[in-house]
Order: C-alpha cells, then structure tokens, then sequence
C-alpha cells in the first residue's frame, strides 16, 4: 500500500514536467490583451486586414499572387488530421527565409524585468516583409486561426532559451483531447517541455500570462516566495 501511494506521488509529481505547455493552470493570468498597447496594437492591424484575408481564403480568385499559397494552405488544412494541419502550417511559415534579428524592449510591459518583444507583425505584414521569431509565431497563430482554432486553444508562448542564450517565441496548440504542442521555428513540434526552454509570458488576442521564475516553482515554494 505504502509503495503504491509513493508511486501514485511521483507520477503526480512528474506529470506537469511531461506536458509541452500547461493550458489548465490559471495562476499565471496576468491581464487583457489590451492592456499591452504594442501587442493590443498588432491584433488591432490584424483585424483591419481581416477582409482582405477572408475573401482570399474563400476565393482564390481575389488573391493577389503572394497571397495565393495561403488560400492553398488553409483550404486543404480543412480536410487534414490535427497533426497534419500542424505540420503543414508550421512548414509552411517556416519556409519564409525574410528573417531579421529579434527587437526588444526592457519597459514595454508592466511585468518583471525580463526582455520583451516591443514590435510584432501582422499576417499579411509578415508575408511581404518578413520577421522575427515572434513574427513567425503570431503567423502561425492567425493562420490556425483561419483554419477554425479557437483563442483558447492557441498561446504564443515567448521563451528564454538556455542553451543559446536568446528570447525566442514558439506557439502552443491545445487539442480536444488534452494534448499541447509547441511549434517551432526550425519546423520541429515538440509534445513535451524542450529542456533548454524556461517560460517566460503568453499571449493570445484575449489574454497575457505571466510566466514568471515564481510561478514555475513548486507550489510550497511559491508561497514562501510571496
């Protein structure tokens, strides 16, 4: 009896570490998405380029040529599995070579005093320019979107990457059946926690998520802290 409840404990224990990215937990909600102007900004812009996305998605006919891989990709994710539509999108913004170095800020947010990104772009910005890490992550984001994923389903997750030393933004996917995956930017998709990555704040069009050194800490210890 006592060998049972000692390994009923340790699989209570490990089990958070084995999950990519924890959806369930609400300890870490911080505000609105509005209430951090560059990124309230952004969805602000997505928003005024919804009916130009639309009518594309819906007829490739009203595609301008750039835009027309896009009408391709999301019409056949419909008829994909979850894992395919995964695949798909995150190869296919990946493919995009107009990469530029990360922008940071140190004061753009109310929380902490991590570096955070200061400027994102929209879909239809990154197509013709290019991005950042981050930017990759928000077009991944809005193209499940289009494809029929909720907000509560979708997190860009901004990350602190020890082994390179560098901010770096992935998207979590949360499935009806329970499962998260992070996409990311070197077409890998990860179903566990990659070692190196230390959380850092989340965003979707609603919400932001604090992920700060505290609340990735055992709840006993969390306490203390505060």
């Amino acid at each position: 009896m006592i060998a049972m409840r000692l390994i009923r404990s340790l699989c209570l224990f490990a089990a958070p570490t084995l999950v990519a990215y924890d959806f369930s937990d609400n300890a870490d909600y911080l505000a609105p998405a509005s209430q951090w102007p560059a990124w309230h900004d952004t969805m602000q812009r997505a928003s005024d380029e919804a009916n130009v996305i639309l009518a594309c998605v819906e007829n490739k006919d009203q595609c301008q040529r750039w835009l027309r891989p896009l009408h391709v990709i999301v019409d056949r994710s419909r008829a994909l599995t979850h894992k395919q539509q995964l695949e798909i999108v995150n190869r296919y913004v990946n493919q995009h070579r107009h990469y530029r170095r990360d922008r940071r800020s140190p004061d753009t947010t109310p929380w902490g005093d991590e570096g955070v990104f200061s400027q994102w772009s929209t879909l239809l910005e990154f197509l013709q320019k290019g991005g950042d890490c981050e930017d990759y992550a928000t077009a991944k984001y809005m193209i499940l979107r289009l494809i029929g994923y909720s907000p509560d389903a979708l997190r860009i997750v901004v990350v602190y990457d020890r082994k390179t030393r560098e901010y770096h933004a992935v998207v979590a996917v949360h499935d009806e059946q329970g499962n998260t995956r992070l996409l990311d930017i070197d077409n890998r998709i990860y179903g566990r926690k990659p070692t190196a990555y230390r959380y850092i704040y989340a965003v979707n069009e609603d919400s932001i998520w604090d992920h700060s050194v505290a609340s990735t800490l055992p709840k006993r210890r969390q306490r203390r802290i505060r």
